[in-house]
């Protein structure tokens, strides 16, 4: 839950200064990640089972799909953000 919270929280001070429709859009994007990001952690083993395994474990699938999340977020964010504007214009 831990490396799920930081994404959030950087992200949630970039949605501080959005508008509502950003906001929602935002907030649907993040709601369907979560519970894609429990699957796929759901589904990896808790341990790499070898002595030369590179299977990924929980923890590695975790940090991963939290700074996805982040990134994605930001990225998004963004466009929406100089959507938004050229629409006003």
């Amino acid at each position: 839950m831990f490396h799920l919270s930081i994404p959030i929280l950087f992200s949630s001070v970039l949605l501080f200064f959005t508008s509502d429709s950003i906001f929602k859009k935002w907030f649907v994007f993040a709601i369907v990640w979560i519970f894609i990001s429990l699957f796929f952690i759901s589904i990896t083993p808790e341990y790499s089972g070898g002595w030369v395994s590179f299977t990924p474990i929980k923890e590695q699938v975790s940090i991963w799909t939290s700074s996805l999340l982040l990134i994605t977020s930001l990225i998004l964010i963004v466009i929406w953000q100089i959507k938004e504007k050229k629409s006003l214009k």
